[in-house]
């Protein structure tokens, strides 16, 4: 299509919703977001967490400990096998703390943060896992979403 002189009328244009044809651009789907499941466990004014390993993705950070969802599981199922599997530990109870979506430069992830109560069980003596206060927690370098958490938990329990 020709640009026009000043003075003349172009013709219109009359773009279907998705026709990026003329643009020479494809559309690519978005792919959902992977649900993951992350407790934050909490005894005696400590919160448990983890040190991401070598060859993961972001390693050498602490995280709370989790996983993904896995399909026709719901977020407090996957959190409970997730932080079993990853720390020995269960807990009585689980209240939804906070919710948020995060893209990664190729994937994207929905996480789903729960406050754990009344842990059972105990981490033993891994290296990469240990219990920090919440003074501790704001030293540790950490994910940009697990530092958000953080400051929901400074403004709930103080320190």
């Amino acid at each position: 299509m020709a640009i026009a002189a000043a003075g003349q009328s172009t013709p219109a244009v009359n773009l279907r919703r998705g026709d990026y044809r003329l643009f020479g651009m494809k559309p690519t789907p978005k792919t959902p977001p992977q649900d993951i499941a992350v407790g934050v466990i909490r005894s005696e004014g400590r919160f448990l967490v983890r040190l991401r390993p070598a060859g993961a993705p972001l390693e050498g950070l602490w995280e709370f400990p989790g996983g993904k969802v896995e399909a026709e599981e719901s977020p407090e199922d996957a959190l409970r096998r997730e932080v079993r599997e990853e720390t020995g530990i269960g807990f009585r109870e689980a209240i939804l703390l906070h919710r948020e979506e995060h893209a990664y430069p190729s994937f994207s992830v929905l996480l789903h943060f729960f406050l754990c109560l009344d842990p059972v069980g105990s981490p033993g003596t891994e290296a990469a896992t240990r219990w920090v206060t919440i003074d501790e927690l704001e030293a540790l370098d950490m994910p940009p979403a697990n530092r958000r958490v953080v400051a929901i938990l400074r403004e709930q329990f103080g320190g």
